[in-house]
């Protein structure tokens, strides 16, 4: 699993694997990779500990993440384990965490319908900073409980990401030679820094003023009240922008620190003025199409197509 960062102390190289075992009792599993085209392998994890998923036949539906969402129902089928619903105070308090597809949301209610059957409902949706991906769900993904079961492997360094692997994941007591095979290329998703926070451009004369908010991994939330902080690895931010509105052609990237200085919490700006407009597109424009990306030093991040105008 390529997962994006869970908390302040998930800040090197990594990916999530899941195990979900066909036996019962289950005796527990490895984790093994080989990096030579299976020539050799190497065992990087065991556990236990069975991880709880399930199918979820439907597509989930698209959904606003920064309300409570009420309308949406999912079914799932479980493989093993019980799910349970949780108060309003434990679901803003990010319980029930779960994945579906590239989307993490949280769910309230877990009411069981049928054997090994769940209908959940009343989520929050797009959390750590997968809000763009609320209406990217398929038929039949499977869902993951984000709990302990979920273990971390550790990447050797940043220049593993996209390369393709081989593993094997035996059961305990199976030889290796008999044991499931996969590929599965890392990303280092907790590295990826969140989409900025309530981007906008307004106009005043033929000057253009952006806006945005720094939005951190791992320093602080509305949520827990903490202040919020510049994560360890922040660089500052990408202004891009395109001629038109299929984003196809970039017409310049400014990079600026938003004017921000050391406060996390304060809005960052940037102005683009009748001259750089005149620059960048031979005159002053009354619409702009353009992106506005978090930076740090190994990567960019998501970001929404923005229109002015």
């Amino acid at each position: 699993l390529n997962l994006p960062a869970g908390d302040a102390s998930d800040t090197t190289p990594r990916y999530h694997a899941a195990f979900d075992g066909l036996q019962t009792p289950w005796p527990g599993a490895a984790l093994w990779r080989s990096i030579d085209g299976e020539a050799t392998y190497q065992q990087l994890i065991s556990t236990t500990l069975e991880a709880w998923t399930g199918i979820v036949a439907d597509a989930m539906a698209d959904a606003d993440p920064h309300v409570l969402d009420t309308a949406s129902e999912i079914t799932v089928i479980v493989d093993q384990g019980t799910l349970t619903s949780i108060s309003d105070a434990a679901l803003y308090e990010h319980g029930n965490l779960a994945s579906l597809g590239e989307e993490i949301f949280c769910f309230g209610v877990a009411e069981l319908v049928a054997p090994s059957t769940y209908e959940l409902s009343r989520f929050l949706r797009g959390r750590r900073g997968t809000e763009d991906k609320t209406g990217s769900h398929v038929d039949n993904e499977r869902l993951f409980i984000l709990d302990a079961a979920i273990r971390k492997v550790d990447m050797q360094s940043v220049g593993e990401r996209g390369i393709v692997r081989d593993y094997k994941s035996p059961t305990a007591g199976e030889s290796l030679a008999d044991a499931y095979h996969t590929t599965f290329a890392p990303t280092a998703a907790n590295l990826i820094p969140f989409s900025v926070a309530y981007p906008r451009a307004e106009q005043s004369g033929l000057d253009w003023t952006f806006f945005w908010f720094m939005r951190s991994r791992y320093g602080g939330s509305l949520i827990n009240l903490a202040l919020v902080s510049f994560d360890f690895d922040h660089l500052g931010f990408r202004i891009d922008l395109f001629t038109d509105g299929t984003y196809a052609t970039l017409v310049r990237s400014i990079l600026t620190d938003g004017g921000m200085g050391l406060d996390a919490e304060a809005e960052a700006t940037y102005l683009y003025n009748e001259a750089a407009q005149i620059a960048d597109y031979g005159s002053a424009q009354s619409t702009l199409y353009y992106r506005i990306v978090q930076l740090t030093t190994t990567s960019a991040s998501r970001a929404l197509n923005l229109i002015a105008a």
